[in-house]
C-alpha cells in the first residue's frame, strides 16, 4: 500500500485506522483536502469519517494534514470525508463500497467505531471485512516501520480486537471501558479476600461486584 509505512504510526493519535488492500484512484470530491500532486505514484487517499465527534471540523483536518506533512513527510495525499447524513451519505458509501470491491478506493480509513443504527457506519461489521480479506495485514509495517509507537506497551487485549489468523488488520486507536463506582459504605456485600475478574462477577452467585480488569 502506497506510503502507508510512512504514516501508520502517526494515526495512533486519532481514532481508528483501517488499511484496505485496494490501490488509490483519484475519485475524491471537490470538497476534499488535496495536497501535492494527485497524479504522483505515491499519492495516498485517506478517508476520515468521524461523523459523531462534535469537535471534528475543517480546522481539525487542516491541523491533521499539517502533522502528516511535518512529522510524516507526506507530500501527495488527500483527506476525504463523507457527507454527514441523508441521500448524499448513502450515495457516497455506495460509491466507496463499489471502489473497494473493485480493488480500488482509499488506502487508509480513519473511522469511528461507535455502536450506531445499522447502515449509518461506513463499515458496520469490521470483523466480517477482515475475514473477507479486504484489509491489509499490518504486521510487517508495525515491526519494521514504527517510529512513534512501542507495540509491546499497548493494551494487548484491545490490540487483539483488530487481529485474526491473517495478522493485525485494524489498529484501535482508542477504547472505552464503562465503569460504575459506588461508595463502599453503600454496598451491603462482603468484600472478597482477592479482587475478582469481570467474568467472576458475572458468574458469582452472591452478586459481588468488586472487579479487577
Amino acid at each position: 500500500m502506497k506510503m502507508i509505512l510512512r504514516v501508520i504510526s502517526l494515526f495512533l493519535a486519532v481514532l481508528m485506522l483501517l488499511s484496505c488492500t485496494g490501490c488509490s484512484q483519484n475519485n475524491y470530491s471537490s470538497g476534499d483536502l488535496v495536497y501535492g500532486d494527485p497524479k504522483a505514484k505515491d499519492f495516498l487517499r485517506i478517508l476520515v469519517d468521524l461523523l459523531y465527534i462534535n469537535d471534528i471540523n475543517d480546522m481539525t483536518l487542516y491541523n491533521f494534514a499539517f502533522s502528516l506533512q511535518q512529522s510524516g513527510g507526506l507530500e501527495n495525499f488527500v483527506l476525504e470525508t463523507l457527507p454527514k447524513t441523508g441521500v448524499e451519505r448513502k450515495t457516497a458509501i455506495s460509491r466507496l463500497n463499489a471502489e473497494i470491491m473493485a480493488g480500488e478506493g482509499p488506502d487508509v480509513f480513519i473511522l469511528m467505531s461507535a455502536q450506531l443504527q445499522e447502515g449509518e457506519r461506513f463499515i458496520p461489521f469490521p470483523e466480517k471485512v477482515m475475514e473477507n480479506g479486504l484489509f491489509l495485514p499490518l504486521d510487517t509495517y508495525m515491526e519494521n516501520n514504527s517510529r512513534f509507537t512501542n507495540w509491546d506497551d499497548q493494551h494487548q487485549t484491545v490490540l487483539a480486537a483488530g487481529r485474526n489468523e491473517e495478522g493485525q488488520q485494524i489498529i484501535p486507536l482508542s477504547y472505552t471501558c464503562p465503569v460504575v463506582v459506588y461508595k463502599q459504605a453503600d454496598l451491603d456485600v462482603e468484600k472478597p479476600d482477592t479482587l475478582l475478574t469481570w467474568n467472576d462477577t458475572l458468574t458469582d452467585p452472591n452478586g459481588k461486584r468488586y472487579t479487577c480488569l
